[in-house]
């Protein structure tokens, strides 16, 4: 995937540079001007490399907890074998998919609805750190556990969202009961 980590570094260290950490350094200076060109030369490239870096970090809703924990030293059986291999593997991440949806959905209304309130900075704060998350994300190695410190300070935003549905939909409910009298 788009920026995931290849283990290159240390095959450029321990392989080519032989453990010399001036030519490993020249080698990766060398490699960053020709992605950089490459990426220059071909906008459409460097944008589908960081929109598919971002997506498989910020959409992936287990944040890789399979992917990252599926080695064990012994088979495994029951419960886990089937949240790894089996029926309830399914469930796991459909269930995830919709929380990260919920997440999501509830953050952007929260969002909305605070360009019509006053917002004080420490009310901010948790998603300033998260705006500086995507951006480092940008820039590190691309992994969906990266994300999940980020998805916590999300929930009072996501819970922020909800709340300002229902609070309009109890104000739609008293209009049409108004109406009808």
């Amino acid at each position: 995937g788009a920026g995931v980590y290849n283990a290159y570094n240390e095959s450029v260290f321990w392989g080519i540079a032989e453990g010399d950490t001036y030519l490993a350094n020249k080698i990766a200076r060398k490699y960053i001007k020709e992605r950089t060109a490459e990426f220059l030369a071909d906008p459409g490239l460097a944008r589908n490399f960081y929109r598919f870096k971002l997506l498989g970090q910020w959409n992936e809703s287990t944040f890789s907890s399979q992917f990252m924990t599926h080695y064990f030293e012994e088979p495994p059986n029951g419960f886990v074998e089937s949240v790894y291999y089996g029926r309830l593997q399914e469930v796991y991440i459909k269930t995830m998919n919709r929380y990260v949806f919920i997440i999501y959905l509830g953050v952007l209304v929260s969002a909305g609805v605070s360009l019509f309130r006053e917002r004080t900075i420490l009310q901010s704060l948790p998603l300033i750190a998260v705006i500086g998350g995507v951006l480092f994300s940008i820039l590190w190695e691309a992994k969906g556990r990266y994300v999940f410190p980020y998805m916590l300070l999300l929930l009072p935003y996501m819970a922020q969202g909800i709340f300002s549905v229902q609070q309009g939909a109890e104000i739609a409910i008293r209009k049409i009961r108004n109406i009808k009298r």
